[in-house]
């Protein structure tokens, strides 16, 4: 049922304009401006670019156009609000966590399925980025935090020499973690994490974007993650399926996704 009987305009690598046509909506969305004005020109819709990222600020600014685009401004505002409330949660406990106590981390934002580097898609464990709101909220050091701006391939070295105390491996579905590869190669036995085994599998940040919902989770999970004792009296799975219902109107839908990974279900605390 849900999104699985909808028709799919388009994948990641083509994009079906006559079917879009067909379906003859009143706007399109698109996430970039690549293909806009030939969108544009070809289905004689409107399309409005609205590309999100992983700020809060962003994500807020991407509601509100979105909202104002849709006509849905009341709905924009109150989701908005939500959001605050959620990072509140975290940030009140983590504020309270003195800098010199703060865990360090890498964040290997796009897994490490294939490995250190995967030449043909340019990333895996050595691609990271040197903002992610969640973990900083959570109060994790991003030991990448003075790299160069965005999503960024580092060497190995570098990694060695930062020394993180928590590695976290981006992890999209049950078969693709890279925990076991990371704790075994010879080249990272230095590393801290590594040498104490704190290499975790955490939710993938990237998909057609930066979903907001799973970014939001990913704050809360990687809080209880770095800080068990700090932030005990949260309910994981409770604040998964809440945030979940607020983006996407329907129970219980996070209790699945975890039933289905796996891994939040042995790593949630």
């Amino acid at each position: 049922g849900g999104l699985d009987n909808l028709p799919v305009t388009n994948t990641r690598y083509t994009m079906n304009q006559e079917q879009m046509a067909s379906l003859t909506p009143d706007i399109i969305l698109m996430s970039s401006d690549k293909e806009a004005d030939e969108v544009q020109e070809h289905v004689g819709v409107p399309v409005f670019v609205a590309a999100p990222d992983y700020t809060i600020d962003g994500i807020k600014k991407h509601i509100t156009a979105v909202g104002n685009v849709l006509g849905k401004e009341t709905e924009a505002k109150a989701l908005n609000s939500f959001i605050d409330g959620e990072v509140k949660k975290v940030t009140d406990i983590s504020s309270t966590i003195p800098e010199s106590e703060k865990k360090k981390v890498y964040f290997a934002t796009r897994g490490a399925m294939k490995g250190f580097y995967d030449a043909k898609e340019g990333r895996d464990f050595t691609r990271t980025d040197n903002k992610y709101e969640p973990l900083t909220f959570a109060g994790g050091i991003n030991v990448a935090k003075d790299a160069a701006d965005g999503n960024v391939n580092v060497g190995i070295e570098q990694i060695i020499a930062w020394n993180p105390d928590v590695i976290l491996v981006a992890c999209s579905t049950p078969e693709d973690s890279g925990v076991d590869f990371i704790l075994k190669a010879p080249e990272l036995q230095s590393i801290k994490a590594v040498k104490e085994g704190k290499v975790y599998n955490t939710f993938y940040p990237n998909c057609r974007g930066s979903p907001h919902d799973r970014n939001l989770i990913n704050m809360f999970y990687i809080a209880k993650l770095l800080y068990p004792e700090k932030f005990k009296d949260i309910n994981f799975e409770a604040e998964g399926n809440a945030i979940m219902k607020e983006f996407l109107g329907v129970d219980g839908v996070f209790s699945e996704y975890m039933d289905y990974l796996q891994f939040p279900n042995t790593q949630s605390t």
